[in-house]
């Protein structure tokens, strides 16, 4: 037998398979140009906006110096060996930026996704 669905039931599935299949597109650039799979200084000019709205780049940024900032590597008979600092540098990471950009860019994220996500839930509301 075949089940009656109803229209708002068949449309919610729909947006909820819609949604799965465009957030992959979307998100890929952020994550391409956040900085883990190239350095900031190869991103060519044009996708210079996708990198500076990428939420990747900050985590990331934060996670390197986190880690590597003042660390001492351990290179066995290899000379020169170089410090963590200096890793961060070859990846194009200011050492010093560990609060400011980055904490302080995921924060306005944040607070955008929060405000964006209750005004949708007022505009669901209302109807």
């Amino acid at each position: 037998k075949m089940q009656r669905v109803h229209p708002k039931q068949w449309y919610q599935r729909r947006v909820r398979g819609i949604a799965s299949a465009v957030s992959a597109p979307i998100i890929m650039p952020f994550f391409l140009f956040g900085g883990l799979f190239q350095s900031d200084k190869s991103t060519p000019v044009y996708f210079e906006p996708i990198k500076w709205i990428s939420w990747f780049r900050y985590g990331y940024h934060m996670l390197m110096v986190n880690e590597l900032k003042d660390l001492k590597l351990d290179c066995g008979d290899i000379t020169p060996c170089p410090n963590g600092t200096i890793v961060l540098e070859q990846f194009s990471i200011n050492p010093d930026e560990l609060w400011w950009p980055n904490v302080a860019a995921l924060v306005i994220f944040g607070c955008t996704l929060c405000i964006f996500a209750w005004s949708c839930l007022l505009c669901r509301v209302r109807r």
